[in-house]
């Protein structure tokens, strides 16, 4: 047993998402499934990114700043959209446009936008 519950949450979704693209896809012979994934980039919004920066020059680090994405299974209704990724100290801190959440290194921690100075400086 892993005692990472990530990692099997991570295993169980796969197996979940596996058997939902069989399932919508299932053809005669494994050679006629046919997935086309289009992506597309969402841009930071402009006063997301004027908060973050004026944040980060506060607490006197320099953040790096990744475009978050939307990832559509063509021909479905099935989507994942992809949170901006703003990286200050080796630490990645998730956002979304509109949302007061940032989640860190992942899906497992959060904080309130309103708290992200006091937790840059503390770590």
């Amino acid at each position: 047993m892993i005692g990472n519950s990530n990692f099997q949450s991570f295993e169980s979704n796969k197996l979940l998402t596996e058997m939902l693209v069989f399932l919508l896809f299932k053809k005669e012979s494994e050679s006629d499934y046919m997935l086309t994934i289009e992506t597309k980039e969402l841009e930071i919004s402009k006063e997301l990114k004027r908060k973050v920066e004026m944040i980060c020059k506060f607490a006197c680090v320099k953040p790096t700043i990744t475009n978050g994405n939307i990832k559509n299974i063509k021909g479905t209704n099935i989507a994942y959209v992809k949170p901006h990724v703003i990286t200050i100290n080796k630490i990645d801190y998730l956002m979304f446009d509109e949302c007061e959440d940032i989640y860190i290194n992942g899906y497992d921690k959060k904080i309130k936008f309103k708290d992200l100075l006091e937790y840059i400086k503390s770590n």
